[in-house]
This record gives C-alpha cells, sequence and structure tokens, in this order.
C-alpha cells in the first residue's frame, strides 16, 4: 500500500535539458584553500537581517559566533576561519569581513556522546545554533521546519537527490563519497520527527549512484529506505514538483510540504546534520560545483562559507575580470557582478561562461504559448508578462498567479522572443511586495491618527463637562511643611497601640 501510494505521477510542464554532468564527476572533491578575506551578508537570502556580536577589530576563532539574527526565521552566522573581524563599510557594504590568518584557531565545539538518545528538542536546539539551513538553494532554516513537523507529524522523508540542473554535479559527488553521512542524518531527521520511512529521490539517469545507494541501504538493519526514481526532467528537482511527483498532491505557494504528510530535504542538508550533531561543529563549509563552457576542468570543491566568488575564479586559472559569473546554476542562478559575492550556505553552483557574449535583444511576443506548455505550475507565462508591464498590480495581487512562480527559467529557455520572463516576473514580484509594505505602513499611520483624534475628543468632551480635574502639582516647600506638621502633630498624639 505503501509502494502504491508513492509510485511516480505524471510531471506537468517542464522541459528536457542533457546533463552535462560527466566531466563534472571525472574527479573526487577537491578543496579550495582559504582566501585573504571572508564575507558574511548581515542579511539572509529570506531578507531577515542580522546583527554582529564581536566588536569591530576583535580576533575571533574558527566556529565563533560572530552574528545573531534579530528574530527565529534566520541562522546565526559563524567564522569559517580566524582572523580578524571587520564591520561593514563603503568597500564592502552589508556584509562582515574576515581577515583570515594562519593560526588556524578554533573554537571548543560540544560533542553529543548518544544523539540518538537525545530529545528531539535537544537536537532541534543544536541544529538551530550551528546555523543550519537548507543547501538545495532555498536557504530556509533547517530548525523551522523541523519544529513545524513536530506540529504536522508527518510520516515520510524525502531526500532530494534530484539535481535537474544540467551542469550541477555537487549532491552526486556528496553520494558517491559521503554516502554514510547522508544516510546518517538522515536516520537524525527520522528520529527527531517519528517518521516511518525514507524515499531517495533521485533521476533516472543515474544508475551508478543507485546501485550504490542500493547496496548501502540493503546492508542497515533499520530498512527504513526506499530509492525511487524520477525523470530527468528540468524542474523535476523542486520541491513542489518533487512532493507531486510523489504524492500526486498539488502544493501552492502558501503550503510545504508537510501539508502533504512529508518532509522534505536535500541530501546536503542532512548530511550537515549529521556533521554538526556528531562533531559539534558549526555549518562552516559546504561542496560547490565550478563548471561552464568557461572553465577547462570542472570539478566539485569543498569551500569554506564566505569565500568569495572571484577567489574560486582565480584558484580555476580564470583571471579575466569581464566574465561575469552565475551563482546558482545555469537555470536559477543570479550573475555575481560585486567583488564580494561569496559562496553561502544555499550556494551550490557557480556557471563560468566562456566568454563576454551580448544579450539577445527582445523581440515583441508572438503569442506561441511554449511559456505555457513548459511551465510546471501550469500558469500563463505570457498573460503574466502583459499585465506586469502594463503595470496591473492590483489585478497580479487578486489572483495570486504571480506568486505561484517558482522562477525555474524554463520559459525563458523555450521562448523564440528572448524576453526575459522569469526576470520580469522576479521584479514584479519585488514591486508588490513593496506595494504591500507601504499599504501596511499607511495602514498603521492611519490607525495611530485616528487613535489620536479619538483620544483628543473624549478629553475635550470631559474637559467641557468639567468631570476632569486636574490637579496641579504641588510646591516642594509646601510638601516638605505639611509632612513637617503632621510629624509634630503625631508627637503629641502618638497613635493607640492595636
Amino acid at each position: 500500500m505503501m509502494k502504491d501510494q508513492y509510485t511516480i505521477k505524471p510531471m506537468k510542464g517542464g522541459v528536457y535539458i542533457t546533463p552535462q554532468k560527466q566531466q563534472i564527476l571525472r574527479h573526487s572533491i577537491k578543496k579550495i584553500p582559504l582566501p585573504k578575506q571572508l564575507f558574511f551578508p548581515l542579511m539572509s537570502k529570506r531578507g531577515q537581517q542580522r546583527k554582529p556580536i564581536v566588536e569591530h577589530g576583535s580576533t575571533v576563532l574558527k566556529g565563533q559566533k560572530i552574528a545573531v539574527p534579530l528574530n527565529a526565521q534566520t541562522v546565526p552566522i559563524h567564522a569559517s576561519s580566524s582572523g580578524i573581524l571587520l564591520y561593514p563599510n563603503e568597500r564592502h557594504p552589508q556584509n562582515l569581513c574576515i581577515q583570515t590568518d594562519d593560526k588556524k584557531q578554533t573554537t571548543k565545539f560540544l560533542t553529543l556522546p548518544n544523539p540518538m538518545r537525545a530529545t528531539p528538542l535537544e537536537l532541534i536546539n543544536r541544529i538551530e545554533q550551528a546555523g543550519v539551513s537548507g543547501m538545495g538553494g532555498a536557504g530556509f532554516p533547517t530548525h523551522l521546519k523541523l519544529r513545524k513537523a513536530l506540529q504536522k507529524q508527518p510520516d515520510t522523508l524525502i531526500l532530494n537527490a534530484v539535481e535537474c540542473d544540467p551542469y550541477t554535479a555537487c549532491d552526486s559527488a556528496l553520494l558517491r563519497e559521503k554516502l554514510d553521512s547522508v544516510l546518517n542524518g538522515a536516520i537524525l531527521v527520522i528520529h527527531m520527527c517519528s517518521l516511518t520511512r525514507c524515499i531517495i529521490a533521485i533521476e533516472d539517469h543515474q544508475t551508478e549512484l543507485q546501485q550504490q545507494l542500493q547496496q548501502a541501504i540493503v546492508n542497515r538493519p533499520d530498512h527504513l529506505f526506499e530509492i525511487i526514481t524520477v525523470p530527468t526532467k528540468y524542474p523535476s528537482g523542486s520541491e513542489q514538483q518533487l512532493v507531486s511527483l510523489l504524492t500526486g498532491k498539488t502544493i501552492d505557494s502558501e503550503q510545504t510540504a508537510l501539508d502533504a504528510g512529508v518532509i522534505c530535504f536535500n541530501i546536503a542538508t542532512v548530511a550537515t546534520i549529521d556533521h554538526v550533531i556528531t562533531t559539534g561543529e558549526p555549518a562552516m563549509q559546504r561542496i560547490v560545483t565550478i563548471s561552464g563552457p568557461g572553465i577547462r576542468l570542472p570539478g566539485n570543491y569543498s569551500v569554506a562559507i564566505g569565500t568569495p566568488v572571484r577567489h574560486l575564479l582565480n584558484h580555476c586559472n580564470i583571471t579575466d575580470d569581464k566574465i561575469i559569473p552565475i551563482i546558482g546554476g545555469i537555470m536559477m542562478g543570479q550573475p555575481a557582478r560585486f567583488m564580494y559575492c561569496s559562496i553561502q550556505k544555499e550556494t551550490y553552483s557557480v556557471w563560468i561562461p566562456e566568454n563576454v557574449t551580448p544579450t539577445a535583444i527582445p523581440q515583441p511576443c508572438i503569442h506561441c504559448s511554449e511559456c505555457a506548455y513548459v511551465c510546471p505550475r501550469e500558469l500563463q507565462p505570457q498573460t503574466l508578462f502583459r499585465l506586469t508591464k502594463a503595470q496591473h498590480w492590483n489585478q497580479l495581487e487578486q489572483d495570486n498567479y504571480l506568486s505561484e512562480c517558482i522562477e525555474c527559467g524554463a520559459c525563458d529557455l523555450v521562448c523564440p522572443s528572448h524576453i526575459q520572463l522569469t526576470q520580469t516576473f522576479v521584479q514584479a514580484k519585488q514591486r508588490i511586495h513593496a506595494i504591500k509594505q507601504s499599504r501596511h505602513k499607511a495602514l498603521h499611520a492611519k490607525q495611530r491618527y485616528l487613535a489620536r483624534q479619538n483620544r483628543l475628543a473624549k478629553h475635550a468632551k470631559l474637559k467641557q463637562q468639567g468631570t476632569r480635574k486636574l490637579k496641579k502639582p504641588e510646591n516642594v516647600n509646601n510638601l516638605i511643611n505639611r509632612i513637617k506638621n503632621q510629624v509634630e502633630k503625631n508627637k503629641h498624639n502618638p497613635p493607640l497601640n492595636r
């Protein structure tokens, strides 16, 4: 019955892209040396602010907490290396900077002797303090997802090993070289959330990894794991699409996988959970794929959090400053235009173009509906584009269609007019968010104004009726004389004993 429940359902939309991962996986994971400077943005990817807790110019140790969130919606920042901490300035605004040293001084870490005997809340608190967040690209705080899972009580864990980006292979390298850490991290999640089953979702063309996974889970005594292959079709690795493929349930923008009775984690996230629980160290490293036509030897690299992207290019012998790499994969990535753009916990790929090529000039929409055919959310991108260009923000907000866009970039790939639909939708979302914030501030100001007007009207009415008598403050000398007279009176007429 359980197997019938999680058979593969047909995927709506999407586009087939030939994977380019053979050359990337030719070599094992290599380690990038530490740069001279590390950069840590104070604002998280989800727009949550953090504040530094170490003074400017102080010496910090590796693993030391250097910034804490202002609310529980993000995670703290830890130093990936020892060095001197510098506050944001004109050269790196909104970024903490660590000038690294060669001392390799590390703070002390507290380990758990037996994590399986710890309570779920103890483990979740450790994960929160270690700064673990989603490493599949979204960057959602892991402790929030786990705490919500305790309330929703799902029964299945989905390990997302589907790398639908054609030039990304960091998860494949992780499975090949650190499979035990992935499975042990999954066991910890199963223990924390009281789950009964774990599904490892992987693309159908990864036959070697499927065999390796099968051999690993057969020898385990728990029998909790099951491998399910999904079609190599972009964007099948998106959480919403993956849950829909496995469960047949559609998740809208206001829901999560927990609403479908499952909890979904990227395999890099559960491997990090295993690392921080067993060693006590915070999340300070991650595996990044460096690929693209602009690099001669692409591969997977272990990179310290905060490493500048320019340092990675220099390590790969790419010295042309005109080349702008794409952070986050070729399909959903963003260009790294600033020197302080750095590798963060959600950065899984750096794509390097071959040369600086001019962007194709967008042409008028010909209404071919190719974008609608490939949209995995079954939207009408051409209609959304028309409403966005006409600035019909109220209609876009009321219909709520724009919020359903997952910004996968499939529509950009097939558009014959070379219209940058995804970028247009991202900017439209930002505009609608700004309008909502402005509307909320205006409503708050109006409520304060009306409350003040009511308060003044009530005060004037009471004053007119004479029911409110304002008592003038008593003179200090009169108060002293009154107290003295009362003391003298008590001397001559002492109170009776009770």
